[in-house]
């Protein structure tokens, strides 16, 4: 029976991981066909934003991931509830935190008001999106393969309703607001569809528990995504924003062919 669960669990996820990333790339094509040059050269720069905003989470969901299995597995459930509990409280306070400081910085940092208006927009996509993720993480920590599967079709047919037109009638800053939406909607249906349900819990110790199992791996994440992204924030800064969008188009061409 465990042997059963294991095939169709894994057949179900590469399923909808190769959906994901057909309809991933599609997207990648038509979103940078829709905002021309200078709006894939602005989108590169606001996902480094978004990515180094998501640090803001400290490691604490992929601890999450380690610790929870480990508890269901010695069937203390309470535990894993607690570690839920507290991993959400944590990033509600910490994603909120990093918001608004992406959001002040967009005043001080950029004088391009396209650009302005995106890095507020990042802000909200930064708290919206760690807690899609930590539903990502509970349903992978939870073993609930099935459910995982249909959040990420559903999450990238959402960016296709929401985000394409939205980068077609409104440029950058509407693909960037559809993204908010996608990943908003993917949130509450996946909450939903797993019956998760979270309890504000504040327990300092058992959240730098946490953290500290994933802090070594968020070190190591931090140094591979500068090492990926130095090239873009270097061509942005020297260059300007429609030569980095001829650059990340030209860059997803030769990953395409060489894949």
């Amino acid at each position: 029976m465990q042997k059963h669960t294991i095939i169709r669990d894994t057949i179900v996820y590469s399923g909808a991981s190769y959906i994901a990333i057909i309809v991933g790339f599609l997207v990648s094509v038509f979103s940078k066909r829709f905002l021309g040059v200078s709006g894939a050269g602005y989108w590169a720069l606001l996902t480094v934003v978004l990515t180094y905003g998501m640090y803001i989470s400290l490691g604490i969901k992929t601890a999450l991931v380690r610790e929870v299995p480990q508890s269901i597995g010695a069937k203390d459930t309470d535990r894993a509830q607690k570690i839920e509990d507290a991993t959400f409280s944590f990033l509600i306070i910490a994603s909120l935190a990093g918001a608004v400081v992406i959001w002040m910085l967009s005043y001080y940092l950029f004088t391009d008001p396209l650009l302005k208006t995106g890095v507020k927009l990042i802000a909200i996509l930064v708290f919206v999106t760690q807690l899609y993720n930590l539903i990502l993480n509970i349903l992978r920590a939870r073993k609930q393969i099935t459910t995982l599967s249909k959040v990420v079709v559903f999450n990238i047919l959402f960016i296709v309703i929401f985000a394409l037109p939205g980068a077609y009638f409104f440029d950058v800053n509407g693909f960037a607001a559809g993204m908010v939406i996608a990943t908003s909607l993917s949130f509450y249906l996946g909450k939903r569809w797993a019956d998760i349900s979270f309890s504000l819990n504040f327990d300092w110790a058992q959240i730098w528990s946490l953290i500290k199992i994933g802090l070594a791996m968020l070190l190591t994440s931090i140094l591979f995504k500068t090492f990926l992204n130095v090239d873009k924030i270097m061509i942005g800064k020297m260059l300007g924003i429609k030569q980095l969008g001829l650059y990340t188009i030209g860059i997803m061409a030769v990953q395409q062919v060489g894949s």
